[in-house]
């Protein structure tokens, strides 16, 4: 999954549309918080 995820990115990367890539990172940057709140559950 991640090295399918990475390919995504790199595809939107390669496609040099700022918009998209920022599209990109806010979302990536969303889901990293998301994944790091799931490890902290108890």
């Amino acid at each position: 999954m991640a090295t399918e995820l990475a390919g995504a990115v790199m595809q939107v990367a390669r496609g040099g549309n700022v918009e998209r890539m920022n599209r990109v990172r806010e979302l990536l940057d969303q889901v990293k918080r998301d994944i790091y709140a799931i490890l902290a559950e108890k």
